[in-house]
């Protein structure tokens, strides 16, 4: 070898040699089986060494020989580590934790421990499974603690996937019975190891299951011809459901009887089920007629009625004999009212208190601003007693002003009506004897004035702390302002004021506090006498609310009547809990009215020896285990939302009796008929009353169009207590609402829809629809209309227009090509109803419906979805209905008559809640609230109201004006807002 040669090698020793050993010695400390294969450069540099003679460096060559050593004996070392890891079942353990004892668990440690003492690289294969080990090892008695529940989870799940039929309800409450068990037992484990959020996902998993097998059936040939008419998936998916109760959710026309008909082919085809076993039950006789005639198609041996056509069947075969059942439930209602008050003073009294101080429901409630409050008053027409009386029935020879007598809240009301009652002449807002107008305030009116004592009385919106906290700050602050100007103004002139508060008449002290300061005054109480009762009752009874009062009376009647069998319940409603003393006390004497109503009803049909309705259904129920027929194994009901609490309960005895399966159809949305017991949380809580059941949805309708569906299904679900669905229609129709705004008129309004309706289909059948009978019974005598025959509607006009009218509620069922819906306006007694949607009903509902307005909102729900095009609504232009103000952008709107001159709506500026008006008065025209009388703001100038440019300070108009330095636009609201604009 040659110096050069020599030299050359020494540095490969010093260099590359040096750093393998190093990197070499470095990788014996890491987790890793070393590479077999040394470098070839390295080995011819080891072998060249040792045929030297071994001079040249030898510590390198001891270095290298010890590493080759090491590195065998590393490798055996990771390898042994490598099997042993392999060896261990850790899947297995956690699977069944129970297997591992004690020394096994010390040797797979130990294991672990071995591994421990290198570095593990994160890229190493193992580390995963030796952190899985330890962790297992360290959380033993907690895996073994926890294994148990989610080894009943794996077990369902795998049940799940061994199945090859329906996974009914036994299966599904098996799942519901362990969520409760496990999440019970495992809610205090801070660190849960196993994912026991799997019941969701096992849920899913058994839906899937259940929904591909309920589509191999479904595409029996057997469904494509249902008395004429092929089911969709949805609804062949709900009539092959094997579940042991199932509710099917439908829409509006997406073809609930048709379903049900395609069930029972598929029962009597498919299951050979006998004829005698099939039982179709719906609410009314004509729903069940309706039915029948369409199950004779099918077979004509099936039973199909009403809850009480069963309930009696069963009475009669028990008994032997007929019962004769009372069906003049409103007419015996009406006759207590109209016949036995003249000879009750005591309920006659407790009915004119109830109406005169408690009818309108007084809960707190916040305003954003006063004008919501005007608004409000407006539309609630707190028309007293004594006007009622001098309006309809009382002393003609007493001159009536112009102005009624519409005071401007419940709590007014209430106390005029308790001066009228106990004898005390009263003047309401009577001008104060002293001249306080000034640019700034109008002329003082106090609330009330005595006139037989020269008293005043103001009753201030203040709480016990003095605050008007309906307002907002600003208006409160007003307000509050305004109450101190009133008492300073009678200290200093002198004159007599009595004070009453909002705080009083929620605590239900005021009248005893007024008795006392009337005593004070020497005013003595004198109710009025048997025939001034006797005139005001008949005065009253004339008019609508007191219609909408009776018809409170017959609503909570009708479900106490499904809960209770006798009259023992009423004193365990006396004693619920109420927000105020004011509504206990409205509560008591309510409920007292019913009882006597009640009494009165039971009275009369137990003297006749007759039974009604809810008696049969509970009785029934009673004998039914006795009976060795009615033995049903498939119980099918239909419009299932309008069902009643007896009814359920008698349901649930028809169930137990034939070990049935249940079938229920119905749409939550077109639940209106509370008035007669029916109970919405029925169909809503259905799992609580019939078990554990599966839910179907059919929702493609072929009525009408998507395009009115998407804005009533829009509407309809602002109830969260409604049951969300999707609905799908095979039309489209653009505009397909249509409101007509008409001022005073409302012919011109509909002679408008005959109009537009008969551009489109001159023979056209039209169903006019109204919330209440009154809104219907003057349309008949309309200029637009003629009457050919009883029943027989035409349009003089338009001659090949077909109408027929109906209440919202009697058009349930029905469908048209046109609906025109009629009064849609802002009042108590307009649409919505507020009087017979009061909360009292929620005292004998088996769950209390929070939502305001919901059976409102479901009748204006029916109400659009009648018609097969458009639905047409006729709507006052300054008072429309707040459902239609709420659908906004999705109604088109147009006015009655083109070219009327029909203002635009313009927000008044002072009450924020009221529309401008046009209006003649003898002055000429002018602008003016339509929440007058309650907000009296008016204004002269169109081409302000034209170019609705507003004070940015108060928001009035900004007016054109002259001053001694030119034109300039000044606020209308001067001089209580000064702001000017060149």
């Amino acid at each position: 070898m040659s110096l050069r040669e020599r030299l050359e090698f020494h540095r490969f020793l010093k260099n590359e040699f040096s750093d393998f050993l190093s990197r070499g010695i470095r990788g014996l400390s890491c987790l890793e089986l070393l590479k077999e294969d040394i470098p070839e450069e390295i080995e011819n540099a080891y072998k060249r060494i040792k045929t030297s003679g071994g001079f040249w460096h030898p510590i390198l060559i001891r270095k290298y020989e010890r590493y080759l050593n090491q590195y065998s004996e590393h490798n055996q070392i990771v390898q042994a580590i490598y099997d042993d890891l392999d060896a261990v079942p850790i899947d297995r353990y956690y699977d069944d934790p129970t297997i591992p004892d004690k020394g096994e668990l010390t040797r797979i440690l130990e294991i672990t421990n071995r591994a421990k003492k290198f570095s593990i690289p994160l890229d190493n294969p193992y580390l995963e499974k030796i952190e899985r080990i330890r962790r297992f090892v360290i959380q033993n008695k907690a895996i073994k603690k926890q294994w148990p529940y989610w080894k009943v989870l794996l077990q369902l799940k795998e049940e799940i996937g061994q199945q090859s039929g329906f996974l009914n309800v036994d299966f599904r409450e098996r799942i519901e019975k362990a969520e409760t068990k496990i999440r019970e037992q495992t809610k205090a484990i801070r660190n849960p190891l196993y994912d026991f959020d799997l019941f969701p996902s096992l849920r899913l998993i058994m839906q899937s299951h259940n929904e591909s097998y309920l589509k191999r059936l479904s595409a029996d040939p057997l469904f494509d011809d249902i008395n004429g008419i092929a089911l969709d998936q949805q609804q062949r998916m709900a009539a092959v459901t094997p579940e042991k109760s199932a509710l099917v959710i439908a829409g509006a026309g997406s073809g609930k009887t048709t379903t049900i008909c395609g069930r029972v082919r598929y029962l009597l085809e498919r299951k050979n089920v006998d004829p005698n076993d099939i039982l179709l039950l719906s609410y009314s006789k004509k729903s069940a007629d309706d039915l029948a005639g369409k199950m004779k198609k099918i077979s004509s041996e099936l039973t199909v009625g009403t809850f009480h056509k069963i309930g009696l069947d069963i009475l009669t075969d028990n008994n032997g004999r007929k019962f004769a059942v009372e069906e003049q439930w409103d007419a015996i209602i009406e006759a207590y009212f109209r016949d036995v008050l003249t000879k009750d003073s005591k309920a006659v009294y407790n009915i004119l208190m109830f109406f005169g101080l408690y009818f309108n429901n007084n809960d707190a409630k916040h305003y954003e601003h006063s004008g919501e409050q005007v608004r409000e008053m407006h539309n609630e027409d707190f028309m007293t007693l004594k006007d009622m009386l001098m309006n309809i029935g009382g002393d003609k020879s007493s001159k009536r002003t112009l102005k009624k007598e519409v005071v401007k809240s419940f709590e007014e009301l209430a106390i005029a009506n308790f001066y009228y009652l106990n004898g005390i002449n009263y003047e309401y807002e009577r001008p104060y004897e002293k001249n306080t107008a000034s640019y700034l305030r109008r002329q003082y009116t106090p609330d009330f004035y005595l006139t037989d004592y020269d008293v005043y009385h103001e009753h201030f919106g203040i709480d016990e702390e003095g605050r008007a906290k309906q307002y907002n700050p600003k208006e409160e602050q007003e307000y509050l302002e305004g109450v101190r100007w009133k008492r300073d103004l009678h200290e200093a002139e002198g004159t007599d004021l009595i004070e009453t508060t909002s705080a009083e008449f929620n605590n239900e002290t005021l009248f005893d506090h007024l008795t006392k300061q009337l005593k004070r005054r020497r005013i003595k109480l004198k109710p009025i006498s048997a025939e001034q009762v006797s005139k005001t009752m008949d005065s009253i009874y004339q008019g609508q609310s007191f219609k909408s009062f009776i018809n409170l009376v017959k609503s909570f009647l009708s479900l106490y009547k499904s809960r209770y069998e006798d009259a023992s319940a009423f004193k365990t409603l006396k004693e619920s809990d109420f927000p105020t003393r004011f509504a206990k006390r409205r509560a008591d004497l309510f409920i007292s009215i019913c009882e006597g109503v009640y009494d009165y009803y039971m009275r009369h049909i137990r003297s006749e020896g007759k039974i009604d309705f809810d008696d049969m259904i509970l009785q029934a129920q009673r004998l039914l285990p006795e009976m060795a027929g009615y033995r049903y194994k498939y119980i099918i009901v239909d419009e299932f939302q309008d069902i009643s609490y007896s009814r359920a309960m008698f349901l649930k005895a028809l169930i137990q009796h034939g070990s049935s399966q249940l079938f229920a159809v119905g749409d939550d949305w077109q639940a209106i008929y509370r008035f007669s017991g029916c109970d919405l949380n029925i169909f809503l809580q259905f799992d609580k009353y019939f078990g554990s059941s599966g839910r179907y949805f059919i929702g493609n309708v072929h009525r009408n169009s998507q395009d009115l569906q998407d804005i009533a299904c829009e509407f309809i679900q602002k109830n969260p207590e409604q049951i969300r669905k999707e609905i799908h229609a095979d039309k489209t129709l653009s505009k397909p609402i249509v409101a007509i705004e008409y001022l005073r008129d409302e012919g011109r309004a509909l002679n408008k829809a005959f109009e537009l309706i008969a551009e489109k289909n001159h023979e056209a059948h039209i169903l006019l629809l109204g919330r209440n009978n009154r809104d219907i019974d003057p349309i008949r005598f309309l200029d637009v209309i003629r009457v050919d025959g009883k029943g027989t509607f035409h349009a003089k006009n338009f001659p090949d227009l077909v109408l027929s009218t109906s209440t919202v509620h009697g058009s349930k069922g029905l469908e048209e090509d046109v609906v025109i819906l009629v009064g849609a306006r802002d009042a108590r007694n307009g649409f919505p109803n507020r009087t017979e949607d009061d909360p009292l009903l929620n005292l004998v509902m088996a769950e209390p419906s929070s939502y305001p307005f919901a059976e409102e909102r479901r009748l204006w729900y029916v109400a659009l979805t009648r018609t097969r095009s458009r639905t047409f609504i006729l709507t006052p232009h300054d008072s429309p209905s707040p459902f239609l103000e709420e659908m906004g952008m999705h109604v088109f709107v147009i006015p009655a008559e083109e070219g009327e001159n029909r203002p635009k709506r313009v927000i008044c500026p002072r009450c924020h809640t009221g529309y401008l008006r046009y209006r003649q008065g003898p002055k000429g025209a002018f602008y003016g609230c339509s929440n007058y009388p309650n907000c009296r703001y008016t204004i002269d100038d169109f081409s302000a109201i034209n170019n609705d440019r507003r004070c940015p300070v108060c928001g009035d108009f900004l007016v054109r004006k002259k001053g001694p330095h030119g034109p300039f636009l000044g606020c209308n609201n001067y001089p209580r807002c000064k702001y000017i604009e060149k």
